[in-house]
């Protein structure tokens, strides 16, 4: 896990994970930096990497999970660009980025030459994937190298069932729904 933490009588692991139908020829990760003096900026975030051998050749498949601080996001976008820049092989960064990605951060994907897929694709549609009863905001992204070409994508996870289920983690309401998560899920299909 990327951070480990008590709350109360029950401990919290928090961490990313990839899973990949093709074989994964090597992994590692970035810590990404921190600011102590930041509230926003409590946990410990990451950049998890898996080098993939799909039938396209290999892919970079990197995820992260962005802090809720702007200052923190700002500071550790431009250490996942850097990280991508070093990589030879095509890239592609997903991830809950806490963030609309609006035009201040528009110029970091331009800067390390990665493009927002959603909206190469769907540039008139909201792409909305937060939270999942009632979407108000896309704030989980799919970027990637200009070597690769997205064919489709699609927002997943949008069925609920109805249930009797208290809300936690300081959501106030999931209006008697139950969905895979409180994020809806970006789907992608790539070839090069």
């Amino acid at each position: 896990p990327a951070m480990l933490f008590e709350q109360g009588e029950e401990y919290h692991h928090e961490g990313l994970a990839i899973f990949s139908r093709f074989p994964i020829l090597e992994t590692n990760y970035l810590s990404l930096s921190r600011d102590p003096t930041d509230s926003g900026d409590f946990h410990q975030r990451l950049l998890l990497r898996a080098l993939v051998c799909t039938p396209v050749g290999k892919i970079n498949f990197l995820t992260t999970h962005l802090s809720l601080s702007h200052s923190a996001r700002d500071r550790t976008l431009d250490e996942i660009g850097k990280m991508v820049a070093s990589l030879e092989d095509p890239s592609i960064i997903v991830g809950d980025f806490n963030a609309v990605i609006d035009e201040e951060h528009k110029s970091w994907a331009s800067k390390f030459d990665l493009q927002d897929i959603w909206k190469s694709l769907h540039d008139d549609k909201n792409g909305w994937t937060f939270n999942s009863w009632d979407p108000k905001s896309r704030i989980d992204y799919v970027f990637a190298n200009r070597d690769l070409k997205p064919l489709s994508f699609s927002i997943e996870g949008t069925k609920a069932i109805e249930a009797d289920v208290e809300a936690v983690g300081g959501v106030k309401d999931t209006k008697g729904l139950l969905y895979p998560s409180d994020h809806m899920f970006p789907l992608v299909r790539f070839t090069r």
